[in-house]
């Protein structure tokens, strides 16, 4: 009757160093994800930024945007994601996409 015993102490122990190894095994393993995701989003906001800069180094100067109609500067700031208004002046408008390509 102890052999019983002592072999489902036995038994019992095997199974708690087995949960254990394995719940750490799989702490790391989640770390390692959470690592690699970060590793992704970093890459992703990098890219987004240098998309950003090249779109704000590729707007035409005052002086070409002025030439533009407002047509063309809403469609020019739909395409840069700056939402702009045709009942405000020329003026406010290259204001508006000037500092909308910049947020």
């Amino acid at each position: 009757m102890e052999a019983l015993y002592v072999l489902g102490l036995v038994g019992v122990a095997v199974v708690v160093v087995w949960l254990v190894l394995n719940k750490s095994s799989t702490l790391v393993k989640v770390e390692e994800t959470i690592e690699e995701i970060e590793d992704k989003i970093e890459e992703v906001v990098d890219d987004v930024k240098e998309d950003v800069k090249e779109a704000i180094d590729s707007l035409p100067s005052a002086d070409e945007l002025k030439k533009l109609t407002k047509a063309k500067l809403e469609e020019l700031g739909r395409e840069l994601g700056v939402e702009l208004d045709k009942r405000n002046t020329k003026d406010r408008m290259i204001k508006d996409l000037r500092e909308g390509s910049k947020k």
